[in-house]
């Protein structure tokens, strides 16, 4: 079993904190530019990425993205 980051749910657990995403910006140090592409899905955020706003958020890394399960074939 495997699985895959879907939708990006940064919009939402930014609103429910009531929070910009110019303040994560700079308690993150990630440039504006990158968040905006975070938050609106057209890139991926990196392990690394992942854990500075998660804990910047005060949540667990897997609460950024929806995951999709993605099942492997064993018999190759």
């Amino acid at each position: 079993m495997r699985y895959v980051p879907g939708r990006c749910l940064l919009r939402q657990l930014i609103h429910e904190q009531r929070k910009t995403q110019k303040w994560l910006c700079g308690r993150t140090g990630i440039s504006q530019s990158n968040m905006s592409d975070y938050v609106r899905g057209e890139k991926k955020m990196s392990a690394n990425t992942m854990k500075t706003v998660a804990m910047a958020l005060g949540v667990h890394m897997d609460d950024l993205y929806e995951w999709i399960e993605i099942t492997i074939d064993d018999s190759e």
